[in-house]
């Protein structure tokens, strides 16, 4: 879907952010699925998918685990509209079986500074209830992480600790330079130190320098 098609899809008062919506439109897990973003709008987003035989379980019904992924992709659009959120809690009722197309529908309980919370609902291409949710989010400030919004990993591990060691990498001279406010040995902070370390290590170690201005052997 090119980004015109999706903000034909989107109200008026979100067209504006078509590009954070086209971003997980193009995540690789809701490719490899099949979602599509059927609308948006303020409070509310709609998502389907069609359960192709590889996302069946072993009664030919579409696994639960699909159905939750759809769900849950529906509550990241609708949750993530404005500013950056992660999913915090998730509470999923299965009410019947299905196949074919899936639809889902998040739609906002209450928003406040820090929290985003939706009911979302899972509906078979006859319009039965397949499952509901109630779906937590909490939001982040991008920029403590870095900018713009981080890639996704490659590999295992949490997507800031994984990107801890690229990010100390570009803002080297920032990392000295809190080492020092704090009255530390900016050699400590250098970035190249924790560069072969395994992802958890770079995460420990990078926050301690910058904060107190020592190593972690």
């Amino acid at each position: 879907m090119e980004i015109e098609e999706l903000r034909s899809r989107m109200s008026p008062g979100t067209k504006q952010y078509a590009e954070r919506i086209m971003e997980m439109y193009n995540a690789p897990f809701a490719r490899m699925l099949g979602i599509d973003i059927v609308s948006v709008s303020e409070d509310s987003a709609e998502c389907s998918m069609d359960m192709l035989p590889e996302h069946m379980n072993s009664m030919a019904r579409a696994h639960g685990g699909a159905v939750y992924s759809l769900m849950d992709h529906a509550f990241g659009v609708a949750a993530n509209l404005t500013r950056d959120c992660t999913g915090s809690a998730a509470e999923i009722k299965y009410y019947r079986p299905s196949i074919g197309r899936i639809r889902a529908v998040a739609t906002l309980i209450n928003r406040s500074k820090s929290l985003e919370i939706f009911d979302v609902r899972a509906y078979n291409q006859d319009g039965k209830l397949v499952a509901s949710m109630v779906c937590t989010a909490f939001a982040i400030r991008r920029e403590r992480f870095g900018r713009p919004a981080l890639p996704l990993l490659r590999g295992a591990g949490s997507l800031y600790i994984g990107h801890l060691p690229q990010m100390l990498q570009e803002d080297p001279r920032g990392a000295r330079d809190r080492s020092e406010e704090r009255g530390g040995d900016p050699q400590a902070a250098r970035p190249e130190e924790h560069q072969n370390r395994s992802a958890a290590g770079c995460h420990t170690g990078a926050l301690r320098s910058a904060r107190t201005g020592t190593d972690i052997p």
